[in-house]
Parts: C-alpha cells; structure tokens; sequence
C-alpha cells in the first residue's frame, strides 16, 4: 500500500548487475560496466515481483520497487541475497500480470499438474526439469528457495519461463541435437534433479 504505482525497466546483465530506470534511448546506450552487457530487459510495475534463477538452483525474488533506481552501473544481484562461491544468474523471469496475459484458468486442470506459467530448466549434464513458477512469484528470503537439487559437479545452464506448448531444442558440442514439446518434461511440484 506505501508503494507507489509506476512503471520502470529492469535491466539485469550477464554478470549479474541489477537497476531499474524510467527509460532509455537505445538498447545499446544502457550503461554496463565494462565486458559485461545487458542479459534481461523486462518493463514491469514497482508493485510487481522478479524472480533471480541461478546456477545452482535456487531462485531468488525481490519486489521491483526494491531494486535501486539508477542510469549508472546498478548494484550486483548478490548485494540483496546470499550467493555461494561461483553462484550466477541464468534465468531472470518477471512476475508483472502483462508478461503473462492468457494464464489459463485453474479449475481446467487436475491437481497433479497446476496451470501455466511454469519454470523449464536444463543442466549441463543434460537434465532438464518443469517446474510451478507461481511457487517463485511471492518475496524469498536472502537464501531464496530451490527449484532444481543437482548432482555433485553440475549446474543449471538456463531457465526460461513457459506456458506448455512450447518445443525444446537442444545441440550438444559433440554436434547431435534433438527436439521435443515442453510437455513432455515431467513436472516437479518440489525441487527436483529432472530427467
């Protein structure tokens, strides 16, 4: 209630820097530190929530109105919460109601599996696990909650938000790539090692 209403961009970059700012010019002319570059761009309401995914499976929410407001450099991520050594940001996902305009109704599905949106993720061990993303929309503590327990050695390399009908493409170094509907990643209502 003390919040005030409006609207801003987050801007997020690939090393982890977080601000928010009333607006910008060009993509290219928001301010980042120097060899790192904006990873998420998101226009949200300082009411609404954005959920931080890391490497190593926990997902970390802050209310926008928390990040601070700046044209500089912003404020590293960790700054809010409580990263372990080589921990990073791989999957931000906004929680403003636009970013999600046809979220089904929830008495069309069972109870073994809520509705859209959810959480995909994928390892580098090639596990891949779907998850709810409403249980990552409410504030989490400095240590956040998990998403995804992993095997000794391995780290999540993406998470993206999905709304089910999407197809997964993934290509290994070796040079085999395969593709199949998200649908049929088994869904996980706690964290989970995927399949």
């Amino acid at each position: 209630a003390y919040i005030v209403k409006e609207d801003t961009y987050v801007v997020v970059t690939r090393d982890g820097w977080m601000k928010r700012q009333s607006s910008f010019s060009e993509l290219n002319k928001i301010r980042v530190r120097e060899d790192d570059e904006v990873g998420w761009l998101f226009r949200a309401s300082t009411r609404s929530t954005i959920t931080f995914f890391s490497s190593l499976g926990a997902a970390y929410v802050l209310r926008v109105d928390d990040i601070v407001s700046t044209t500089g450099y912003g404020v590293p991520v960790q700054s809010n919460f409580s990263f372990a050594d080589g921990e990073r940001i791989v999957g931000v996902v906004s929680h403003d109601a636009r970013h999600f305009p046809d979220r089904p109704d929830p008495t069309l599905f069972d109870s073994d599996t809520p509705p859209p949106p959810y959480g995909i993720a994928m390892t580098q061990s090639g596990r891949v696990l779907r998850f709810p993303m409403s249980s990552h929309e409410d504030i989490s503590t400095k240590s956040g909650r998990k998403y995804a327990r992993l095997n000794k050695g391995d780290a999540v390399l993406v998470v993206y938000p999905s709304n089910g009908d999407e197809k997964i493409s993934v290509a290994s170094v070796g040079g085999r790539a395969m593709l199949f509907p998200s649908s049929e990643v088994p869904f996980l209502r706690a964290a989970g090692k995927g399949v």
